[in-house]
């Protein structure tokens, strides 16, 4: 399949700069702001409002029913083709015990609801633009010392919807995408801008892969430790050849940029494999017993992950995903087929090569055909530079409810071994 090839700008989207600060643990929810007044028109050019959010993690609040409430009747606004609100309540990490956000602006009434969460797997961070007006928003989040992937989800949301111009030629999408990550030795401040449009719905997503990476390996030992009960000598082989990564996983996790992690990463991925694939064959062979097997399983395979993930965003690389719902003859259709469009950047030092975006065709739902099938592929990606590829699923048979997830994948290779980012809505 053919794809597309463009420079990257240099005025990236997001921003970061990093304050060192203690950070105190727990998890963060608030909502700020008032709900402005829509019109039903607005002028060509109109002023942003300049926002600032910061999360203060260390005062916890009483929780508020109400708030979440409002927060999910702001869920159940999104555009029908993608109305799944726990799916979105999940994504976002929605629940929390509720601590103080601070919120300062340049207008009265910025038009603005913010909430956050921190859990186990990392912080949340929900933002409503309610205002006819764009909303300039820097957003100042306390994180903990980690390697952090960044990301969010957003659509645009009625009936501010009807105040752009592009809706009466389509409908609202849906945009997953990767930030540059950030790698904190010591806690701090990461501080983040972006724009708002209008009705703009997002959900940003802080994600420490290196705690992750380490919860991961030691389910991976846990689980060996049971299987080791009952197979010890088939046990300590697979722990032996996950053992021989050691110095490469702790490389990786300590690594400072993308020189160290190309360095680890090739080792350490294919260790991983290799240990992944003499799992297979136990399980075939009925060597351990079908559910530790897949416990065990489960966990290499997230410890495959993360490490992706890490060397991901240790070397710069930021996939994306936009899915759109297609035009239909019938206009009260809009469950006919989707446009996804997947963008790889390279904002790193390196270049990657033998790039391929694709989507998972094993994990689409039944319903859905994919055209084309095969992926992608691009022999190199430069820093500054990036790539699309485009793909429609159409919907073989009709539904009431909208696909819960449109799974892609993302595959490169840096330092000689090929590495493999998996995006979809539900990805952890």
């Amino acid at each position: 399949m053919n794809g597309n090839f463009f420079l990257l700008p240099k005025n990236r989207r997001w921003l970061y700069t990093l304050v060192s600060v203690s950070l105190a643990g727990g998890m963060v929810v608030a909502l700020l702001g008032t709900q402005s007044q829509i019109t039903a028109q607005t002028p060509d050019f109109v002023a942003p409002v300049n926002v600032q959010i910061t999360v203060n993690p260390t005062q916890v609040l009483t929780a508020d029913p109400n708030r979440l409430q409002l927060i999910k009747a702001s869920l159940e606004q999104v555009p029908s083709a993608f109305r799944n609100r726990q799916m979105w309540w999940e994504w976002g990490r929605l629940d929390g015990t509720p601590v103080a956000i601070h919120l300062n602006s340049d207008s009265v009434t910025p038009g603005l609801v913010a909430y956050a969460a921190v859990t186990a797997e990392g912080l949340g961070v929900f933002v409503q633009n309610t205002s006819t007006q764009p909303i300039d928003l820097q957003l100042s989040t306390s994180l903990s010392a980690g390697i952090y992937r960044i990301e969010s989800l957003s659509t645009i949301i009625s009936p501010q919807v009807a105040l752009r111009t592009i809706a009466v030629q389509s409908p609202p999408g849906l945009d997953l995408h990767w930030f540059q990550g950030v790698i904190l030795k010591r806690a701090g401040i990461v501080e983040k801008r972006d724009r708002l449009a209008p009705g703009e719905l997002a959900l940003y997503r802080f994600t420490d892969e290196r705690s992750a990476l380490l919860q991961a390996l030691s389910d991976t030992l846990e689980a060996l430790h049971q299987f080791a009960k009952q197979r010890r000598s088939a046990a300590d082989r697979l722990r032996h050849i996950l053992y021989e990564g050691s110095a490469d996983y702790h490389r990786l996790l300590n690594a400072s940029d993308s020189e160290e992690c190309i360095q680890s990463l090739k080792a350490a991925s294919l260790i991983v494999g290799q240990a992944q694939s003499l799992c297979r064959n136990y399980r075939i062979d009925h060597v351990v017993p079908a559910d530790l097997g897949k416990t065990l399983e489960d966990a290499l395979g997230r410890v495959a992950d993360h490490l992706s993930i890490i060397g991901t965003v240790l070397l710069g690389i930021a996939p994306d995903m936009t899915v759109l719902p297609l035009l239909a003859q019938d206009p009260m259709n809009q469950n006919q087929g989707y446009q996804v469009q997947l963008t790889l950047s390279n904002g790193g030092l390196h270049t990657i090569a033998l790039v391929k975006l694709g989507m998972l065709l094993d994990k689409l739902p039944a319903n859905l055909q994919c055209n084309p099938a095969d992926a992608a592929v691009f022999p190199n990606l430069a820093p500054g530079q990036a790539v699309v590829a485009n793909f429609t699923l159409r919907v073989l048979q009709a539904s009431l409810t909208p696909p819960d997830d449109y799974p892609a994948e993302v595959i490169y290779t840096a330092g000689g071994g090929p590495i493999r980012v998996t995006l979809g809505l539900n990805t952890q």
